[in-house]
């Protein structure tokens, strides 16, 4: 199939992913702005895609702790800005736990009041999903009240 479309200069490998469910997010941010995606975007060059089906991950991804922890491992640009790589998400560390069902149905949450209003304030579903990456990974309260001091 590579290489059967009339536009392309390049052929791409992995076509399939665009329609797949994935977790999408942009190649500069000042934040973790990390979304789910389950309508079949198609990206362009400065947006990236993760394809899975865990939608708990995009909680995690989009946590105070993974952020804490990709700032002080990625590239930090002008204005507080940083890289948002392969080369450094890969480093991010991931919990062995599986599906984690109380992570998921908070981001599922999430979803469903964004979707219906993107202004919407979801700032306590938010330190929720916090509270429960701070139990994924073992945070002491010290340790906790480091990442929080941080912002």
């Amino acid at each position: 199939d590579q290489g059967k479309y009339f536009w392309e200069l390049r052929s791409c490998a992995y076509y399939q992913e665009f329609e797949r469910p994935k977790i999408m997010y942009p190649d500069i941010a000042q934040g973790p702005e990390f979304t789910y995606d389950t309508d079949n975007y198609f990206l362009v060059n400065t947006l990236y895609l993760l394809p899975t089906d865990a939608k708990w991950l995009l909680g995690l991804l989009n946590s105070r702790v993974v952020f804490w922890f990709y700032s002080k491992t990625s590239v930090s640009i002008q204005g507080g800005f940083v890289r948002f790589f392969t080369q450094y998400i890969s480093q991010i560390p991931v919990p062995a736990t599986g599906t984690n069902k109380a992570l998921e149905t908070l981001v599922d949450n999430i979803l469903t009041v964004k979707r219906a209003n993107p202004a919407a304030d979801v700032f306590a579903m938010e330190r929720e999903i916090d509270q429960l990456v701070y139990k994924l990974y073992n945070l002491t309260d010290s340790e906790r009240e480091i990442i929080e001091g941080a912002e």
